[in-house]
């Protein structure tokens, strides 16, 4: 009975306590969490602030929990960024728009790619399609054999000069050749030194940043960077020794016959 009198007591004060204003002062909040700055010292650096006689700015705080934040869903050092290459076969076709072939994963003896006898032997490849699109890029190969890397175009033996030009075919002459070395591709043309034991051509001059591509009809060009930075245009011919480039069609016909002149598409697979 007590005990009910005080709680009654108790509520019947907390109604009809006096209006007196009472201050609120949680155990949660610091008097130092207000503040007590003039205006005009707000916005104010503490240099500012100390050359006026204000008092300084304190440090931020940052909660524990603000730092740890919400766990990621991908791992930290984990993340890929989304692969832009596109695998595919290189296929000629004719000037009549018949197919010719398909670039083969067999090399010659200097390690220039031959034609495919079957879908079984295709050279599988890699591009960058939007890098291609907008100037000449690598071609990776993924079924070339143990050690290549990169689709190429090197030099042919016969020729005297490493560029190309429509008036001169020992300065035209270039092939389809089979790296079989690792070259990073950081210019578009260099010296090879000849390391590869399937190349019989030592310090041959080759390319590999000359293949530009076109959206719309999925054509590969060859773009041949001559030494004086200027871009030679470059047909592909088709003979028994395998495919080849070369910048004076009429020369190239002359020297060696009859020619089969083709443009090399990307099949993507």
């Amino acid at each position: 009975m007590l005990l009910s009198l005080i709680y009654v007591l108790a509520l019947f004060s907390a109604v009809f306590a006096s209006p007196t204003p009472q201050w609120f002062s949680p155990t949660s909040v610091k008097r130092s969490d207000f503040s007590h700055e003039p205006p005009a010292a707000r916005g104010l650096t503490n240099a500012m602030r100390l050359a006026r006689g204000y008092p300084l700015k304190a440090p931020a705080r940052r909660s524990d929990t603000a730092r740890r934040g919400v766990p990621s869903s991908v791992p930290s050092g984990s993340y890929k960024p989304p692969s832009r290459l596109t695998r595919g076969y290189l296929q000629f076709t004719t000037t009549d728009g018949q197919s010719a072939g398909f670039i083969g994963t067999q090399t010659n003896k200097d390690g220039d790619f031959l034609l495919a006898t079957g879908n079984n032997d295709q050279l599988l490849v890699e591009i960058d399609l939007v890098k291609a699109k907008s100037g000449p890029t690598t071609i990776t190969t993924v079924n070339g054999g143990t050690g290549v890397s990169y689709f190429a175009g090197i030099i042919g033996s016969t020729s005297t000069s490493n560029n190309l030009s429509p008036d001169s075919l020992r300065s035209a002459a270039i092939t389809i050749f089979a790296l079989h070395t690792l070259i990073l591709p950081s210019s578009s043309y260099f010296n090879f030194g000849g390391s590869s034991d399937q190349s019989s051509q030592s310090g041959a001059f080759l390319e590999t940043a000359i293949f530009a591509y076109s959206a719309t009809n999925n054509s590969i060009t060859v773009q041949w960077a001559n030494t004086d930075g200027t871009n030679a245009e470059t047909f592909i011919g088709l003979t028994q020794q395998g495919a080849f480039g070369t910048g004076d069609r009429n020369a190239c016909e002359q020297e060696f016959g009859t020619v089969t002149w083709v443009t090399l598409s990307f099949v993507p697979q």
